[in-house]
């Protein structure tokens, strides 16, 4: 996979300067003298947006592109390339499938445990405040406590990881009509719904932490993926430990 910052035909670009045609024509016989295919893209029609400029139309191009040689392809025959939700930088980052992930439900039986992240959530403050029992021994408010955060987390707050997909699939559903045509309601619902990935990044960064039990990350570092491996590393250790 590779960024080129040329295009292959005219109607990979939108807005700006006219095509050159000779640099898509130069551009396809080295695509073409190096063996290589053009995988092709499901997703946006471009990669990349400039930025917006008052009384000119923001220039769109297919930048971001990936190729394979016929080897390659034969190998990997039900492999596809996805162009996916565009969130800070001014290209859409391009993810290459080569066979479906396996989707499987773990954890359906797992001890109650109260999650950090649920702080991330603008709701939880007033949630608690409504549903504690004021008065009642502690014992039974932290029993009927836990049993609505149960309810709350299940039907609020939700599967960070799943919210996490819709909000980018609407993202994606948001900028590839923005490819098309632009409005300023489309423009709004990009921005709130980048908002809202943000927020979610958050309560995700949040959950790996909680259960990295690593107390030395500074709380405020993107680490997210640190979290994770470290996760999983703990989890391979309990279960070594286990047989």
């Amino acid at each position: 996979m590779t960024s080129i910052n040329e295009i292959l035909v005219a109607s990979e670009k939108e807005g700006g300067v006219t095509v050159d045609v000779r640099r898509c024509i130069r551009f396809g016989r080295w695509v073409q003298n190096c063996g290589l295919i053009d995988l092709g893209s499901n997703g946006p029609k471009f990669t990349w947006r400039g930025a917006e400029r008052r009384d000119y139309v923001r220039v769109c191009e297919r930048l971001d592109r990936c190729f394979g040689n016929s080897q390659w392809r034969l190998k990997f025959q039900g492999a596809s390339v996805m162009v996916l939700p565009r969130v800070r930088s001014d290209h859409y980052p391009v993810l290459v499938v080569l066979q479906e992930q396996d989707r499987t439900l773990q954890g359906m039986n797992r001890p109650f445990c109260f999650e950090a992240a649920w702080f991330g959530h603008d709701n939880f403050t007033s949630f608690i405040q409504e549903n504690w029992k004021h008065g009642a021994d502690l014992p039974h408010a932290l029993e009927v406590m836990t049993a609505q955060l149960k309810r709350w987390n299940k039907d609020v707050f939700g599967n960070i990881f799943m919210r996490k997909e819709r909000v980018l699939a609407g993202l994606g559903g948001v900028q590839q009509a923005l490819a098309v045509k632009g409005n300023s309601y489309l423009n709004r619902l990009e921005n709130q719904l980048l908002t809202k990935y943000h927020q979610i990044l958050r309560q995700e960064e949040v959950h790996w932490y909680q259960k990295s039990r690593c107390q030395w990350i500074t709380f405020g570092d993107r680490n997210t993926s640190y979290f994770h491996i470290k996760t999983i590393i703990r989890r391979q250790i309990k279960k070594k430990l286990e047989h």
